[in-house]
Formats: C-alpha cells, structure tokens, sequence
C-alpha cells in the first residue's frame, strides 16, 4: 500500500509539472517556427505571458489529473518499460476521440486537428517524462 501510495504521489507531482513543460516546449518549438518562416510574425509572444501560462495551467492540470492519472495507472499495469512511446499513444488516442466527438456533436473539423493531435501527443510526452524524471530524482 505504501509503494501505491508513493506512485500516486509522484504522479500527482508529475500532473503539476507536466503542463509546465508541455507549455515551454510546444510554445517554444511554435515561437522558433514562426520566427524561422515567412512571413515573420510576432503574434505568437502575445500568448507567450505569465497570464496565458496560468490559464493554460488551470485548464490543462485537471485535465492531468482526472484523465492522465487513470490512464498511467492501467498502462503501468500492463507495462512499466515504454512509457514515453506509451502515454503519447494513450493521450493522442484520447485526443482523437475528443476530435471524433466533437466531429459528432457539431458536424465538423476544428481546422487545427494535426496541431491538436501533435499537443496531445506532446501531452502524453509531458507527462512521461515528468513521471520518470520524479521517480529518478526519488529513488537517487
């Protein structure tokens, strides 16, 4: 009980963290895109602020938690050695499914659906390596 204990700790630290590093990188790798391809537009620093971080963190840390948090638990149970290739698949599926739904309720494509389905997948790459940096940092 104590070893389940500490993995759902060290879980809900990484559903604090994940969205924090999914934030610096995919607006990162975004910002360096944008500056490197024409024509050069300066629109994405508007969204790149401490304001736009909060929000961006109180929508994406409940999403970690009610949805990551499960999810890494099943996987784990099944398998505890590919979890960056695993959690990116199970988190681009959820978002393929949130796309597919919201293709149902409202009869279209969001015009971004490869950039959702990249920050999906980035999500699930968010949240792995977070778990295994932790559980590093925990066992050293």
């Amino acid at each position: 009980m104590k070893e389940f204990m500490q993995k759902f700790v060290n879980r809900i630290l990484a559903a604090i963290i994940s969205p924090i590093l999914l934030y610096f990188t995919y607006f990162g790798v975004v910002a360096i895109y944008n500056l490197l391809t024409p024509p050069w537009d300066n629109s994405l620093f508007d969204y790149f602020s401490i304001l736009y971080m909060f929000a961006f963190f109180i929508v994406s840390v409940p999403l970690f938690i009610l949805v990551a948090i499960p999810v890494s638990i099943l996987i784990d149970r099944v398998t505890t050695k590919f979890r960056w290739i695993t959690y990116p698949i199970a988190s681009g599926t959820f978002g393929a499914l949130l796309l597919l739904f919201n293709f149902i309720i409202n009869d279209r494509l969001d015009m971004f659906v490869f950039g959702s389905i990249v920050l999906y997948f980035s999500a699930g790459l968010s949240f792995a390596l977070s778990i295994i940096f932790i559980e590093k940092v925990h066992l050293s």
